[in-house]
């Protein structure tokens, strides 16, 4: 005779763990700052969600897009696309596009935009 059945252990088990889960993520978020950089200078800083485009040398080489808790580049003018293939970025990952020497970072990020 079993003691516990297949549905006993998802109830007992599973269901109290995502309901704990549920309960100690974190409310009110605020990831911060997602800061652009080119060539190693800062050019933008984003606070508020939205689509950016970032301009070199007065053409626009890409779009940063930020939904308020996440960053992403969109539309970029370089010739393998990698950085638009990364797809969504959370706090302490970044977005790198070496051919336009573009660093999309979120604030206090330990990376420094100069060593890549």
């Amino acid at each position: 005779m079993d003691i516990f059945k297949k549905r006993d252990v998802f109830v007992f088990i599973i269901i109290p763990i995502v309901l704990l889960a549920w309960g100690l993520r974190p409310k009110n978020y605020n990831p911060g700052k997602v800061v652009v950089f080119v060539e190693g200078k800062v050019v933008m800083t984003i606070t508020k969600p939205g689509e950016y485009p970032v301009y070199k040398d007065g053409q626009r080489i890409t779009t940063v897009v930020f939904d308020g808790r996440r960053v992403r580049v969109v539309d970029s003018k370089c010739p393998l696309n990698v950085c638009e293939k990364i797809g969504w970025v959370d706090p302490g990952g970044e977005i790198i596009c070496v051919p336009n020497k573009l660093v999309v970072k979120f604030e206090g990020s330990t990376t420094d935009a100069l060593t890549w």
